[in-house]
């Protein structure tokens, strides 16, 4: 996982009720103990191989989806790239996925960044290798 520390700074503070963590690496990798994303993994048989632009990038998705769902308390789930950065901060994003769907989103300086947003109504998801899921409402 790339840029580990902008990713421990974006969920500091936040409490960890409110979020779940899960990353699918690589089959065999398990990350250090010292990592921020130490035990985050998805269990060793329920990963694949992942090759840019081929099915095991869905099969990933999958998996991914499969273990989010399985937590009763899984709210949203948004899938990030692990190229992807956060360009809000964790309570901008988690204000922006609990808006009901008939009210218009939060703010958020969207104009600057327009590739930082798809519509929700839509898809909230990108490429994927880690689910950040939000949890309760």
């Amino acid at each position: 996982m790339h840029d580990v520390q902008v990713w421990k700074a974006f969920f500091s503070g936040v409490p960890h009720e409110q979020y779940v963590l899960l990353t699918h690496p690589a089959p065999s990798y398990r990350y250090p103990t010292s990592s921020f994303f130490s035990g985050t993994e998805l269990p060793e048989k329920e990963r694949v191989l992942v090759s840019w632009g081929g099915v095991t990038e869905v099969q990933a998705t999958r998996a991914l989806y499969r273990r989010a769902l399985l937590d009763g308390d899984v709210a949203w789930v948004l899938l990030v790239s692990d190229a992807c950065l956060p360009l809000h901060s964790f309570a901008a994003m988690r204000a922006a996925l609990l808006v009901p769907l008939t009210q218009p989103h939060p703010p958020l300086p969207l104009d600057k960044h327009p590739w930082s947003y798809m519509d929700r109504r839509k898809s909230l998801i990108a490429s994927c290798w880690q689910v950040t899921t939000s949890t309760g409402l």
